[in-house]
């Protein structure tokens, strides 16, 4: 649903501005969706192949390297008419995974990468300056990264935002 409606957009767009590249900007997973979006290989029965027509991908807040170990549990997806021998069980069951697996890091050399976090909020679960917002920051960090004593902007933590090849940029106190 969310490519369908991104893979939409982008055409429209590009009709409108004559074909050239647009800029992207994704908050959460909507950073590493645009990132499923620009590539290549068939997801979920359905070829995007995005990436000639973006220039940037800005990603803000986006939990790139999430564990996905959230404590009420997680479903694996199921998916289809993907090349499955190419993926590990955990990609056959994670679009996140998926994109990691086929797309890593800064995976398309044309698109300039920026990943953006804010460091706002240091997860914690007790001691001195912990507080509601510590302890579900400490609870979604530890989910993402397995980390949940760590900085970042109270949902997602630095670790997981930092996308490997991408331009950084850190926020304080945002």
């Amino acid at each position: 649903f969310y490519l369908d409606k991104l893979d939409e957009g982008v055409k429209a767009l590009s009709c409108d501005s004559g074909d050239r590249p647009v800029q992207l900007i994704g908050h959460s997973a909507g950073g590493w969706l645009a990132r499923l979006w620009m590539g290549s290989e068939v997801y979920n029965g359905k070829k995007y192949d995005g990436a000639s027509r973006v220039s940037t991908l800005v990603c803000l807040g986006t939990p790139h390297y999430s564990q996905e170990k959230y404590p009420f549990g997680r479903v694996p997806e199921t998916r289809v008419g993907e090349n499955v021998d190419r993926l590990d069980e955990r990609a056959r069951g994670s679009s996140l995974w998926f994109t990691n697996t086929m797309y890593p890091g800064a995976f398309h050399p044309n698109v300039r990468y920026v990943s953006i976090c804010g460091r706002a909020v240091k997860g914690q679960i007790s001691g001195p300056g912990a507080s509601v917002d510590s302890l579900f920051a400490y609870s979604s960090y530890q989910a993402n990264s397995g980390d949940g004593d760590q900085w970042g902007d109270g949902v997602t933590d630095l670790l997981s935002a930092r996308l490997e090849g991408a331009e950084w940029l850190e926020l304080p106190d945002c």
